[in-house]
């Protein structure tokens, strides 16, 4: 927008951001024209050592404060905030403590990601504009001394007075320039943010939105004065300081900013008013939108590492009280080793490993019978029938992802302990998923060619199979045992020991004929 259609409209307006915006632009257009005048007088020579010294500053300033960037950040660990935390603690008594405990579950790089974003969008460019005034003022002294030196004198003609002008207009557009630097990338950040929201919107909420803009933003981030000073360099020193190095990798965090503010106004506002228990199919791809924003954004990848990882360790500390039953206690243990070995090289498959267990449960139709007290293994036996089993979908999900495939084990050793009903093994050792393992290769011992028939050899199969469960108290019908033995016959037959892959298939087929046996007293043909 040009100064002639930016002021009529401004008038137009007549609202006091649009006042705030002429008088910006005013004052703009009146520092040039004096600084322009004092140019006129000194002359090209003596304006030229002004405008160097000042660009000299802005340079320098520019150069200081992004070397001295990474180290104010990384110098934010817990001890250096101890000061704070104790500020706080005199607000609200006992809250120190609770900070500290909570700080305590996470590393120091966490809490450097955390005030990475402010740092570097606020304190960094207040921290430049700081630099530019401080270095501009000892350079003045510098600047007299090098006129008195050389002899510069004051302008005699035309050229001289056109030179210094035009040399002023330049130094006035540095000193605008680094004057307004910590609020231009911010302006531009929230311009751009409610851009994405006004697109994303329909109907009156769009209209709304469009008319916040136009009143409280449209005077400031159309302004002529701001627009030309951030073509100028304003905005590409804006990206500069924002730009940081996280892992070895350069990274624009006000691009990081824009990524979370259409995740936050864009996806999950379409998200607004959803049925988080049963998804739909806009419902997912919004989240799967989500999922691709956090995975690709080497900010938020690696904030949510540290608080995944720092969740897992606060719940091992007691921070995060969880009370578990025992026989969840080892898949309870799995998930906890799960979200504290989340690194940033794994965080993409991981969260898409969630996010397929969490469509997948969404899907089943689980979540909404909890919800609403219904029979969860009749709706699984039902969809079963039909062709749809959703806990071979989730086994079959977890076991794709190498760091999620050990829960299908800790998932069998709560069955074992759920069927074992408490029974503890001789010297008071509860019944474990390898003891119960290595019993059942008792079963395997069993070979046809010991029996004179396939059914005495069946039978003895049986009879083994039932004698090793009821050991550790677990008994089942002998419909069931009998599929089970079945089962083991026509897969396993030609090996000696189970591997924890090959004992948990048989503890999943326990699932099917279990779901068969309550449902109609049928069971699955193995053969």
């Amino acid at each position: 927008m040009n100064l002639f259609e930016y002021v009529p409209l401004m008038k137009e307006m007549s609202s006091p951001v649009a006042i705030l915006g002429v008088v910006v632009l005013a004052l703009f257009l009146i520092i040039i024209i004096f600084k322009m005048f004092g140019g006129m007088r000194r002359g090209g020579w003596r304006q030229l050592v002004r405008t160097g010294m000042t660009l000299l500053a802005a340079v320098a300033s520019y150069i200081i404060a992004v070397s001295l960037s990474g180290g104010i950040i990384g110098s934010l660990d817990t001890s250096n905030l101890e000061g704070l935390i104790s500020s706080i603690d005199g607000f609200i008594a006992g809250s120190g403590d609770v900070i500290r405990d909570a700080l305590s579950s996470i590393n120091s790089e966490l809490i450097e990601y955390i005030f990475l974003l402010p740092a570097t969008l606020i304190l960094i460019p207040i921290l430049t504009t700081a630099i530019f005034l401080l270095i501009n003022l000892i350079l003045k002294i510098a600047r007299a001394v090098i006129i008195k030196i050389v002899g510069f004198k004051k302008a005699k003609n035309n050229a001289q007075r056109l030179g210094g002008a035009l040399l002023a207009a330049i130094e006035s557009i540095i000193w605008i320039t680094m004057v307004i630097l910590p609020i231009s990338g911010v302006l531009g950040l929230v311009d751009e943010a409610y851009c994405e929201a006004i697109e994303a919107a329909e109907g009156e909420e769009k209209a709304v939105l469009e008319s916040t803009y136009d009143e409280y933003l449209l005077p400031l981030t159309k302004n002529p004065a701001i627009c030309f000073v951030n073509a100028l360099g304003a905005e590409v020193m804006s990206d500069g300081i924002a730009t940081v190095d996280m892992g070895g990798q350069r990274t624009n965090m006000k691009d990081e900013v824009l990524g979370v503010a259409h995740l936050i106004l864009v996806d999950a506002g379409s998200l607004d008013g959803a049925d988080f228990s049963a998804l739909t199919e806009d419902n997912k791809t919004a989240i799967s939108s989500i999922v691709d924003t956090l995975s690709q954004s080497p900010f938020m990848s690696k904030l949510l590492v540290g608080l995944l990882q720092g969740s897992a360790g606060a719940i091992e500390n007691g921070f995060i009280p969880i009370q578990m039953g025992d026989e969840y206690k080892s898949l309870f243990s799995e998930l906890l080793a799960y979200l504290g070995g989340i690194t940033e090289e794994t965080f993409e498959a991981d969260l898409n490993t969630i996010k397929e267990l969490y469509f997948t449960v969404s899907d089943s139709g689980v979540l909404t019978a909890a919800q609403e007290g219904g029979d969860i293994m009749a709706l699984l036996q039902e969809q079963r029938e039909q062709g749809d089993d959703s806990i071979s979908k989730l086994i079959t999900i977890l076991q794709s992802n190498s760091r999620t495939a050990p829960m299908v084990k800790a998932l069998t050793e709560a069955l074992i302990s759920s069927l074992s009903s408490g029974v503890e093994l001789e010297g008071g050792v509860s019944v474990t998923y390898d003891e119960l393992k290595g019993s059942m290769n008792d079963v395997l011992a069993v070979k046809p060619d010991s029996y004179a028939t396939e059914e005495e050899y069946k039978e003895a199969l049986s009879d083994t199979l039932d004698s090793t469960l009821r050991n550790y108290g677990i008994e089942l019908e002998s419909e069931i045992v009998d599929s089970i033995a079945d089962y083991i016959d026509t897969e396993y037959s030609e090996i000696l020991e189970f591997s924890d892959e090959e004992f948990n298939d048989v503890l999943l087929h326990y699932y099917d004929a279990y779901l068969n046996y309550i449902e109609g007293g049928e069971l699955p043909d193995v053969n």
